[in-house]
């Protein structure tokens, strides 16, 4: 990240590039399958900070749900879930409807969650944090909200389940560990090969961890100062080794100094 011949190749969002593929970044894995929240959870378009599984108003009027970032080309898109504004005899608030086939460019996004929770007064529409369904714990916060726990619609099955991706009052929390600063996911290719610690031809054996940053091209991903080393033991076994690497990757978010803006990875 502060190595300036390599920040400008790193990717960190997929990328739809149809049917021809070169690079890791256009493959269904990282396009399709991955888990949403273990991609990159926001983008930035101006001053505005969009994160998924947030409330956000589009430039005509609705209102959806991001759920992944991707780019098609130089633009960035979100898959989005559909939101409806409901009345119920509890009082007015939304319906998220699950769809796979509703994307939104960037360009279309006209306020954030914590702007329309402000503005959505002067919408006539309801509170985005208000998403109508029966009262529900969320255990990850250890508090019950009663009343606004979150009223999910698969329409391909016709059912209903309750939102547990966040808290609907406060939003995504890396919002709040951000703290207005960008937020990237940084993945890597991680592997471990077998090598002899000997000049000799007697074997002796290390195992060495290795990483490589996967938001890299092909063409840069290959080269020597982009292949970073971990560990090495040849005492340790390779599943020992990464027991403690894994330990070291939990705490290893921080906010990067060397650049105009600090980002979270």
């Amino acid at each position: 990240m502060a190595n300036p011949k390599v920040r400008p190749h790193i990717v960190f969002y997929p990328e739809d590039s149809g049917k021809e593929i070169s690079e890791a970044r256009q493959a269904h894995r990282w396009l399709h399958e991955a888990p949403d929240e273990q991609l990159t959870p926001m983008a930035r378009f101006g001053n505005q900070d969009y994160y998924i599984h947030e409330p956000a108003m589009l430039r005509n009027g609705t209102c959806c749900i991001p759920v992944r970032w991707f780019t098609v080309g130089a633009i960035l898109f979100a898959k989005c879930w559909k939101m409806d504004a409901i009345s119920t005899d509890i009082g007015e608030g939304w319906r998220v409807i699950q769809c796979d086939n509703f994307t939104v460019s960037q360009a279309e996004f006209l306020k954030t969650f914590p702007e329309l929770i402000q503005d959505a007064n002067l919408y006539g529409l309801p509170n985005p944090s208000k998403i109508l369904g029966i009262t529900c714990r969320f255990s990850m916060w250890c508090i019950i909200l009663s009343h606004i726990s979150t009223d999910v619609v698969d329409p391909n099955s016709n059912t209903h389940s309750a939102w547990m991706l966040t808290n609907p009052i406060t939003g995504n929390r890396w919002r709040e560990l951000a703290k207005g600063h960008r937020t990237l996911c940084f993945p890597i290719w991680l592997y471990c090969d077998d090598t002899s610690g000997n000049l000799s031809k007697k074997w002796n054996e290390h195992n060495s961890f290795l990483f490589i940053p996967a938001g890299l091209p092909r063409a840069e991903a290959q080269k020597e100062y982009n292949i970073h080393f971990l560990s090495t033991s040849n005492i340790a076994p390779p599943l020992e080794m990464m027991d403690g690497i894994v330990d070291q990757l939990k705490l290893v978010s921080f906010l990067h100094p060397n650049c105009a803006l600090p980002i979270l990875i």
